[in-house]
């Protein structure tokens, strides 16, 4: 079997980021969403980073009004795109209601490519 015939290990997943919240704002984040993982940020003591993955079935309407209650940069929130594979050439596409919700809800979109061995 060529190379192009042979099946590719794939998994690609969205999440969603905020890089520096503080306390009060890990909080509030919390109560609103419970399945949001919370640690420590690399940069600071005082500030947490904040994510998830995301469903399709899930509209996130509160995002706006954190976002506007917060007045986080753009910087300090967005898309994480991740893509596994086996194979050191592929192709990522976000699927549309993520590209959606990046467009109402603005931030960075960061993308992570991870090449793991064959099986």
């Amino acid at each position: 079997m060529s190379q192009k015939e042979e099946a590719t290990n794939k998994r690609e997943r969205v999440g969603f980021r905020f890089f520096r919240l503080s306390r009060d704002q890990v909080d509030k984040v919390a109560k609103i969403y419970p399945k949001a993982s919370i640690r420590p940020s690399r940069v600071g003591s005082e500030h947490y980073v904040v994510s998830w993955w995301l469903e399709e079935i899930e509209t996130y309407d509160w995002l706006m009004d954190f976002l506007t209650e917060a007045k986080l940069g753009y910087e300090d929130y967005g898309l994480l795109v991740s893509l596994r594979t086996d194979s050191d050439s592929d192709i990522i596409r976000v699927p549309q209601f993520a590209l959606e919700l990046s467009r109402r809800v603005g931030g960075v979109i960061d993308f992570s490519y991870t090449i793991i061995g064959q099986e």
